[in-house]
């Protein structure tokens, strides 16, 4: 890319003011942030820019000679952090040339939130053997675990991996790989994740070849003599067409030397085309990806920018509007500064219109340190921008990538010095907040309040953690028959996925106390919680505990008149923060809706123990933890050997989490669950609430099942029992089956509230019964892990993906091999309560009288 850019820097050098004289452009200004200046050395990075699903950006950065990194970049707040060091993922030590010193793909954000990206090498200085690179690797990063893989080295000696795309549906990785020597030699592979394998599907690409994917998972890229390859993975089959324009075979830069002619592409919104522009040819082409035939036809669509005199680098993008956006590069014809300019231009497929916007210019001056050297000359690598006369700080190196977010707010890649360039001109308008949308934005609300006890929350895990240390035992109070707890948030605290597993329900008032000395006994600490008036006989069973020593730790709303006394004889408190009426929003009628306590306990619930496990480390402490019951290979054995058997670890070692540090982690993962989920899932949800509404002006209920441990104590509790009817059931589990027969009437509309995936025993049951209307709510399922969950989603009226990886547990402790604290019972809530909110305002619009 050095001799690329050398290149191009020549070739505008000899192209001058054009004589036209055009008109002088505006300047379109943004906000630039430098990117983290440890993770590059050259002020560099190439096309490595991707949104992810919560609207954080995601850039690859170059460190020649040493190593590269993936770098997490918030725009709202300008904040970043390193989320991929390559040697120490790969467990790689090869310096100079060998290094694998750029992460140089187009990031590849897969449905599941995962980006992909891939390594590749840099340049051989002095006497380094040009034969030291090894070859690049594959990697991946997850957000929603806040952990990366590596799927291991392409086995092709010295070649880097330029571009990546992931099909996770069927396990497999496209790439694209490349000798930095041999611009001509692309080749285009794939690696089966499953079986862990790379092999070649034959054709070279075009220079930086990329491959794009249609909705029916087949893989195109554009060969290296400029023809149309597809893959398609579901019959193995790959096919090679001729591109024809007007006829004649496609050559969208003839004469221009191999190694300039680079291809940039995007796939249009049906997915059956392609937008493709050239580096040293400013002339936009769409080519027709869908049909068969020996060939297919690439349209000319005029010139992007109205002169010969401009360039592209790989900045072509899709924008929400339905519009085609390009940065190109050229000299300025106002003459105000000395280099180039990057231009900001639009293709309008609906009027068939070009369109140049302006000039890029930054507007936040500092957002690097221009300051000179001692010597007086500028620092290293800051030459790519310029102050114009009037003050404009413009870029003025070659523009190295553009995107568009999902709310059309582009972003620019800028070397010399390396930032992202902010640009929200261009942002669609924002639609009227629906309820489910306003619904999420209380729930991440939910989190921000939880952070802000989160001193409190710390202050009473240490008093806690304290007692545990000294004998006492972690539990929860049961209901009168010594069964789950009625509400709260205790029962979800219970064997759970990447929870305590010495927290179990089964501290009852006759057992368990033999063999204990009073003293421990005396150390208990007991949880209880409540987001509604508290069940019968709570206040008694609070009593005996602390008649026998022990501390009763309490969640839910203060201020609530009927948990007065509950919440006076609590030793510690943790507030829901929503006081005597916990309904969130009020919609434009006056609606109130959105019940939000039991939301609030689950996250304080779970925030708890993640500080609690904290002051364990600060003592040099770890409890086991509770692995999946979905890795039907070694949870057992997992159990076996650490449940009711040891209350810590004595064989690993867990540094020490500072105060808060594991709490807001978990508070980070959760709010990338809630944005991901407001991001991507609102359509279904609308979907669901629509049916659920109309069945409900039919004078029919809709059946919940629930499973797991916290939404049998909220669903049908409050306004919602308009709609909705409660059914406990799990799909192998025999007796709820009973019930659920027993309760759900023939033809029944069922609303699921899953994990992972759909349980074919539940789905045989319910068609024994006669409902074959379903609407799901779960999350990602491994059918080959655990084949009982790989139930027939395609055949539901709606899917709503909670959006939690296969496992659940979604926080990472350093030096724990688990994940722990599961988000599935806060989507659960969070999947339900969006329903709720959506399905209740339809309800009252249709009860309005009509005008």
């Amino acid at each position: 890319m050095r001799r690329l850019l050398i290149a191009v820097s020549l070739l505008l050098l000899t192209i001058g003011l054009w004589a036209d004289e055009p008109a002088v452009w505006p300047f379109i200004s943004g906000q630039a942030f430098h990117i983290l200046p440890q993770t590059h050395n050259h002020e560099s990075g190439y096309f490595s820019l991707c949104e992810g699903l919560d609207g954080k950006l995601f850039v690859g950065t170059a460190k020649y000679g040493v190593n590269s990194y993936l770098v997490e970049l918030d725009p709202a707040t300008g904040k970043q952090r390193i989320v991929i060091d390559t040697h120490k993922l790969c467990g790689y030590t090869g310096t100079g040339f060998a290094a694998q010193a750029k992460i140089h793909t187009r990031n590849f954000v897969a449905p599941s939130g995962k980006i992909y990206v891939g390594t590749k090498q840099g340049y051989p200085e002095g006497d380094e053997n040009p034969n030291s690179y090894p070859g690049g690797f594959l990697m991946s990063y997850d957000p929603r675990t806040d952990t990366a893989q590596s799927y291991g080295m392409v086995p092709y000696h010295g070649y880097g991996v330029i571009d990546v795309a992931a099909d996770e549906s069927r396990g497999l990785i496209y790439y694209v790989a490349c000798q930095d020597d041999d611009h001509r030699d692309h080749l285009w592979g794939v690696y089966d994740t499953r079986k862990k394998q790379y092999r070649l599907l034959g054709p070279h690409t075009t220079l930086y070849g990329s491959t794009l994917l249609d909705k029916q998972g087949r893989a195109y890229v554009i060969t290296s003599d400029y023809k149309l390859a597809c893959y398609n993975p579901d019959g193995d089959q790959l096919t090679i067409r001729d591109i024809l324009l007007d006829g004649k075979p496609f050559d969208p830069a003839p004469g221009v030397i191999i190694h300039q002619r680079l291809t940039n592409w995007v796939m249009s919104p049906d997915g059956n085309s392609a937008y493709l522009l050239m580096l040293t040819n400013p002339t936009l082409y769409r080519i027709t990806l869908a049909g068969g035939g020996k060939s297919t036809t690439a349209a000319d669509l005029g010139k992007m920018l109205a002169t010969e005199k401009s360039t592209s680098a790989y900045s072509l993008v899709m924008h929400p509007d339905g519009n085609v956006y390009s940065l190109l590069v050229t000299p300025d014809p106002a003459g105000k500064a000395k280099g180039t300019l990057n231009v900001l231009v639009r293709y309008e497929p609906g009027t068939k219109t070009m369109r140049t916007l302006g000039a890029l210019a930054i507007r936040n001056k500092d957002y690097f340190d221009f300051t000179p050297q001692p010597d007086g000359t500028p620092k290293p690598w800051s030459n790519g921008v310029e102050t114009l006369a009037d003050g404009t700080l413009a870029p003025t190196a070659v523009n190295q990538g553009l995107i568009a977010g999902r709310d059309g707010t582009l972003y620019a890649l800028l070397i010399s010095p390396f930032a992202v360039l902010k640009i929200d001109d261009y942002r669609v308008p924002t639609p009227v907040a629906t309820p489910a949308q306003l619904w999420l934005d209380a729930s991440l609300a939910t989190c921000d309040r939880t952070e802000k006890q989160l001193p409190e929350i710390t202050r009473i895990a240490e008093e806690v953690a304290k007692r545990y240390e000294a004998g006492g035992r972690l539990d929860v109070i049961l209901n009168s028959n010594n069964g789950w707890p009625g509400q709260g948030p205790q029962a979800e605290l219970t064997g759970r996925s990447g929870g305590i597993i010495d927290l179990g329900a089964r501290y009852v008032p006759d057992g368990e106390l033999a063999g204990r000395t009073p003293e421990q006994i005396r150390n208990d600490v007991i949880i209880i919680g409540w987001q509604r008036a508290p069940t019968p006989g709570d206040v008694e069973r609070i009593k005996l505990y602390q008649g026998r020593g022990a501390k009763i730790l309490g969640f839910g709303p203060k201020g609530l008149p009927t948990l007065a006394e509950c919440e006076k004889l609590c030793d510690y408190w943790i507030d829901t923060g929503l006081g005597a009426d916990d309904r969130v929003l009020t919609l434009d009628d006056g609606l109130r809706a959105g019940h939000g306590n039991s939301l609030a306990n689950l996250i304080n619930g779970w925030t708890f123990t993640a500080e609690f496990i904290g002051a364990l480390t600060r003592h040099g402490k770890m409890p086991p933890m509770w692995k999946a019951m979905l890795y039907q290979n070694d949870w057992e054995p997992w159990y076996l050997k650490y449940g009711g058997k040891v209350r810590f670890h004595e064989d690993l070692y867990v540094p020490p989490l500072a105060q808060g540090e594991l709490g807001t982690r978990f508070l980070n993962q959760i709010r990338w669950h809630l944005r991901k989920f407001e991001n991507t899932q609102l359509g279904e949800v609308q979907k669901a609430a629509g049916i659920i509404a109309d069945e409900h002006a039919k004078g029919k209920k809709t059946v919940v099942t629930v499973a797991g441990h916290c939404m049998f104590d909220t669903v049908g509790q409050y306004e919602d029992a308009a709609w909705a009817q409660e059914v406990s059931f799990h799909g192998w589990v025999p007796y709820e089956t009973r019930a659920y027969l027993a309760q759900a009437p023939r033809d029944s509309l069922v609303l699921v509230l899953s994990y992972c995936g759909f349980s074919k025993g539940a789905w045989g049951a319910m068609m024994g019964n006669g409902q074959k209307r379903i609407l799901l709510v779960t999350s990602e399922n491994d059918a080959k892990e655990f084949p009982e969950f790989d139930g027939p989603k395609d055949e539901c009226l709606a899917i709503i993906d909670m959006g939690h990886a296969y496992g659940d547990a979604c926080t990472r402790i350093d030096g724990y091999p688990l994940l722990v604290f599961p988000p599935s019972g806060i989507m659960q809530a969070v999947a339900y309560g969006a329903v709720d909110v959506e399905v209740q305002a339809k309800i009252k619009a249709a009860d309005q009288p009509k005008p």
